[in-house]
């Protein structure tokens, strides 16, 4: 496989970036919601639709930022800010550039972007930034990335719906148009669209997508055939299990041909131990990818090592 693809981990803490860079994260990224924003605006007008505080799920100092700055500078592996909100009130726009233009201050300087005015706001600000399309903008298709040129993004992020002939034919097109394509890999493999999805997640409220649900469908009588889902509770510790909330590890040999060129690991609020063995888990695949001549040989190697006694099933491209 000559495409080698890049791990991308979400943290919630600075504490977290040297345990994950340290497991084999290429790439990080992680939500910044100074104080004063929460304090103003609450979660009912959240920055980056991580809200939370109980949980560490995002920087909230800047200063924390500066030390965060430094420790890129040791592990070298670079650091996105997410701004993942779908839109926001017309007075938050100069205070999100305010943001931005700290963060870049510091040389933070690479965003994740969901809200369309947003990226036109700070495409014209001139802040000298990069910009990565955020898989919560919505549909993503060759039209779109046509539109959303003009902001210069240096990577898309697919969202958890495309297919990988979807991204195939998107990357295929959009050749030498946008250099970097990044798809979802491990974890929260959400039944909901992100652009789509209006549940808020925060402290006071379970997220929509723990909420026990039933999905299914209609036999020929019309009579009601369901299968029952019992999503793991956001507070509730359980034992370790690779891919037990969404895996890709099955379709790495498609990706690669598709194009893609960055896994995401999202994982801000997730335990911290949990998170680790996932990177390395997933730096040990891409090292057997590597080695392997054929799709089946890596199918092979990668299942006896990391699924021995078989996996979760819980497929995000089958």
């Amino acid at each position: 496989m000559e495409n080698e693809m890049k791990l991308v981990a979400g943290f919630g803490t600075v504490e977290e970036y040297p345990l994950y860079a340290a497991a084999g994260a290429d790439e990080l990224f992680c939500g910044y919601v100074p104080f004063d924003w929460n304090e103003k605006y609450g979660n009912l007008q959240p920055l980056n639709r991580r809200e939370v505080r109980y949980v560490d799920v995002q920087i909230g100092a800047f200063e924390e930022l500066c030390i965060l700055h430094k420790m890129t500078e040791v592990y070298k592996k670079p650091v996105t800010i997410a701004l993942n909100a779908l839109c926001y009130s017309g007075e938050q726009y100069p205070r999100i550039l305010s943001i931005v233009e700290r963060c870049v201050a510091i040389g933070l300087d690479s965003f994740i972007v969901a809200d369309p005015a947003l990226l036109l706001e700070i495409t014209r600000s001139g802040i000298p930034c990069k910009i990565q399309l955020s898989g919560e903008l919505g549909e993503i298709n060759t039209p779109m990335l046509e539109y959303f040129r003009e902001v210069h993004p240096t990577r898309v992020i697919f969202h958890r719906k495309n297919t990988i002939r979807d991204m195939g034919e998107i990357i295929q097109k959009m050749q030498g148009k946008i250099p970097e394509y990044e798809a979802f890999f491990l974890n929260e493999m959400c039944h909901f669209s992100g652009a789509f999805c209006n549940s808020l997640h925060c402290d006071e409220l379970c997220h929509l997508c723990q909420v026990p649900y039933r999905l299914g469908r209609l036999d020929a009588t019309g009579e009601s055939v369901l299968e029952i889902s019992k999503p793991r509770p956001f507070s509730e510790q359980e034992d370790y299990g690779l891919g037990a909330s969404g895996c890709g590890f099955c379709a790495l040999w498609k990706l690669g041909e598709a194009g893609v060129t960055h896994l995401k690991i999202p994982g801000r609020g997730n335990y911290s131990g949990f998170m680790e063995q996932d990177i390395k888990s997933a730096r040990q695949a891409l090292n057997i990818l590597k080695e392997s001549k054929s799709e089946e040989e890596y199918l092979s190697r990668m299942r006896q090592d990391l699924f021995p006694a078989g996996c979760s099933r819980v497929c995000y491209y089958r």
